[in-house]
C-alpha cells in the first residue's frame, strides 16, 4: 500500500509534461537493451509519413529481391520514386533491398555483434533470423489486400507478433517497461514543436492488416523446461541471469516487503546512445545532417576516409547485381560499421586468465563485471583460504582418500574441483578462439600454435610442481610414522643438521 501510495504521489507531481512512468529494478540485468532497441524503428516515422507507396505483386518483385528473400513472400508496396534511376520497380525493391540490408548490419553491430559473421540470416540462430525479417517486414510493406498494380496505397507497419518474435529470440531486457512493441511516445524539442513516434501495428500475423508472421513458440513442456533451468537462446545472457539467481537467492529469503517504488520517465533503452548516431559517418567538408550510415556507399571516396582507414569496402553479396552496396569490412584488431572501435586482446586476455584467474582479472578486462566479481569473491577467497591451510598444515588442500570419507569432506572436493575448472575452463576459453567481451569479440592476436604450446608448457609445469608436491608430502609422511614406531618425535631441523654434521666428521 505504501509503494502505491508513493507512485501515486510521483505521478502526480510530474504532472501533464510526462506522459510515460517506468519502475525500477534493482536486481535486473539489462541484455541487448541498445538504442533503437528494435531494428529499423527510426525509419518507421518517414516510411509512414514521408513518402507515398504503390501497389505491386509478386511476378513483378520476386526476381530483384536480394537480401529479403525468403522473409518476403507477399505482394509488396514500393515508395514513389525519388530519381529518375528509380523509375522502374526492379530499381525501388533493390532500394529497399539495400535499406533493410544497411539496418540489419548496423543493428548487429549495435549488438555487438560482427555482422560478417553472419552472412546468411536464413542459416543463422533464432535472434539474427527475427532481426533479419524484422528489416524486410520494416522496408517492403505489405500491400493492401485487394489493391491493383499501381495503385496508391498507405504504409502498412510491420505486426506486433513479429516484434515480439525478435524481443523474445534476442532476449532483450531492458529491466523496465520501456520494451514495448505497441506504444506512442511523444518528445518535446521545443515549446511547440513534440516528436511523436509510434511503434507496431496491435495485431499478430499473418494479418491483412500489418506485415509480419506469426508468433514462434516451442512446446508448452520444453518453453516450461527451458524457464525452470533459466535458460533461452541466449546463452550468455542466461549464464548471466543463472549466476544472479545464485547470488541473490540468500537474499531474497531475508526480504520483508518494499516501502517505496523507484521511478524513471523516461525509458532505460532511451537512455542509451542512439547507435545509429555513433556510427553514423560524416562526410569531410560537410555538416552532421549530411551523415550517412555507410561511408562505402558514397561514390568517390577515398579509400583512405572509408572505414577509418581500418579496413575495405567489400560487397556483402558474391554478386554486385543483387546488393551493389558494399560494407566496411574491418581488420582484425577493430569493429564496428566503420571500424573505430578497438577490439580488447585475446592475448592480454589469456595471459590474465593464467596468472591472474583466480581473482577474476581476465573477466574484468573483458567487462564481464558481474561474473568477474563473484570470480574474484569465491575462486580468490577461497585460494588465500588454501593457500594459508597448506602453509600451516604443510598438507594439501584436497586429500581425496581423506576427504571422502564424510559429506563435509565430499563437499570440499567437490568445490575445490568445481572452481578449479572455472579457471582452466577460463584459460581455455579465452586462449582457443576469439571470446565474447561486453562489447564486440576480442581480436584475434593469439595464433593456435602458441596457445596450444604455451598451455602445454603451463600444465607440464604444473605437473611437475604437484608431482614435487605429492612426492615431498609422501616422504614426510612415511618420515613421521617411522620415528612414531620408533616412539620418539619427528627430530627437528636443527637434530637433522647435527645429526648430519656428526655423520660427516666420523
Amino acid at each position: 500500500m505504501t509503494a502505491r501510495v508513493a507512485a501515486a504521489v510521483a505521478l502526480g507531481s510530474l504532472g501533464a509534461s510526462a506522459k510515460e512512468v517506468f519502475t525500477d529494478n534493482p536486481v535486473c540485468l539489462q541484455n541487448n537493451c541498445i538504442n533503437p532497441v528494435f531494428p529499423g524503428l527510426e525509419d518507421l516515422y518517414r516510411l509512414s509519413n514521408s513518402t507515398k507507396w504503390y501497389c505491386t505483386t509478386m511476378e513483378d518483385t520476386a526476381l530483384s529481391i536480394g537480401f529479403c528473400k525468403g522473409a518476403v513472400d507477399y505482394d509488396i508496396a514500393v515508395p514513389e520514386p525519388q530519381s529518375a534511376e528509380e523509375k522502374s520497380v526492379a530499381a525501388l525493391v533493390r532500394k529497399q533491398d539495400r535499406a533493410a540490408n544497411t539496418a540489419y548490419f548496423t543493428h548487429l553491430n549495435g549488438l555487438g555483434k560482427d555482422a560478417w559473421d553472419y552472412p546468411n540470416p536464413k542459416e543463422a540462430d533464432d535472434c539474427i533470423q527475427a532481426i533479419w525479417k524484422m528489416v524486410c517486414y520494416t522496408y517492403f510493406p505489405r500491400a493492401k489486400a485487394g489493391c491493383a498494380r499501381g495503385s496508391e496505397t498507405a504504409y502498412i507497419r510491420p505486426c506486433m507478433s513479429s516484434c515480439q518474435n525478435y524481443v523474445k529470440a534476442c532476449a532483450v531486457e531492458c529491466c523496465d517497461e520501456s520494451v514495448q512493441c505497441v506504444f506512442h511516445h511523444t518528445k518535446p524539442i521545443t515549446k511547440t514543436t513534440v516528436l511523436a513516434t509510434s511503434g507496431y501495428e496491435p495485431h499478430d500475423g499473418p494479418s491483412t492488416f500489418c506485415t509480419g508472421a506469426a508468433h514462434r513458440s516451442c512446446g508448452p513442456g520444453v518453453a516450461m523446461l527451458l524457464a525452470l533451468m533459466g535458460f533461452g537462446s541466449d546463452f550468455k545472457h542466461s549464464s548471466r541471469v543463472f549466476v544472479l539467481a545464485l547470488v541473490l537467492a540468500p537474499l531474497a529469503m531475508l526480504l520483508q516487503g518494499c516501502d517505496a517504488v523507484g521511478i524513471h520517465t523516461v525509458g532505460n533503452w532511451r537512455q542509451q546512445d542512439d547507435y545509429l548516431v555513433t556510427y553514423q559517418f560524416v562526410p569531410p567538408g560537410a555538416s552532421s545532417r549530411e551523415a550517412v550510415l555507410n561511408s562505402c556507399s558514397l561514390p568517390g571516396l577515398s579509400p583512405t576516409l572509408q572505414c577509418s582507414g581500418h579496413g575495405g569496402c567489400h560487397s556483402w553479396e558474391k554478386t554486385s547485381d543483387s546488393n551493389p552496396t558494399p560494407f566496411c569490412k574491418c581488420d582484425p584488431q577493430w569493429a564496428d560499421p566503420e571500424c573505430r572501435t578497438k577490439r580488447k586482446s585475446q592475448t592480454t586476455a589469456y595471459f590474465l586468465a593464467v596468472f591472474l584467474g583466480v581473482v577474476g582479472a581476465d573477466r574484468f578486462y573483458l567487462e564481464l563485471t558481474l561474473s568477474a566479481w563473484l570470480k574474484l569473491v569465491l575462486l580468490g577467497g577461497l585460494s588465500i583460504f588454501w593457500v594459508t591451510e597448506v602453509l600451516i598444515t604443510g598438507s594439501a588442500p584436497v586429500n581425496l582418500s581423506h576427504d571422502l570419507r564424510s559429506w563435509s569432506g565430499v563437499c570440499k572436493v567437490l568445490v575445490f574441483f568445481g572452481l578449479s575448472s572455472w579457471y582452466f575452463i577460463d584459460i581455455m576459453r579465452t586462449g582457443s578462439a576469439p571470446t565474447e567481451t561486453s562489447g564486440f569479440k576480442t581480436a584475434p592476436d593469439f595464433p593456435r600454435q602458441v596457445f596450444v604450446a604455451c598451455t602445454v608448457f603451463l600444465a607440464m609445469l604444473a605437473g611437475f610442481f604437484w608431482a614435487y608436491w605429492s612426492v615431498a608430502s609422501d616422504v614426510a609422511a612415511k618420515r613421521r610414522s617411522l620415528w612414531l614406531m620408533q616412539g620418539t618425535s619427528e627430530p627437528s631441523s636443527r637434530d637433522s643438521a647435527k645429526a648430519r654434521s656428526v655423520y660427516g666428521s666420523l
